[in-house]
């Protein structure tokens, strides 16, 4: 294979790989915006906790957008003045 095609064969594979997008990069490129209504009500949510240990599940299928989701929805909260600790369960 030559050189140009097998470049663009490993960048083809590289965009099919099913990873978070976590980057700012990466969210240019690839996100679908969820929209503001729905990262609006994520902050109602954490607004409208009076524990100190709330807690919200996120579900989905492999690939759906959960991490990118809850990335997005974490840079807004660090904004607003929030601790956000971003970590995955396959770090530990």
């Amino acid at each position: 294979m030559s050189g140009d095609r097998l470049a663009k064969f490993q960048e083809a594979y590289r965009n099919l790989d099913l990873l978070p997008l976590l980057d700012q990069r990466e969210l240019e490129l690839f996100r679908v915006s969820y929209g503001e209504e729905v990262l609006e009500e994520l902050q109602q949510l954490i607004e409208d906790d009076d524990t100190r240990s709330g807690k919200t599940l996120f579900s989905g299928h492999r690939g759906c957008g959960k991490s990118t989701l809850l990335a997005e929805f974490g840079r807004r909260c660090q904004d607003s003045g929030f601790f956000v600790v971003f970590f995955s369960i396959a770090d530990l």
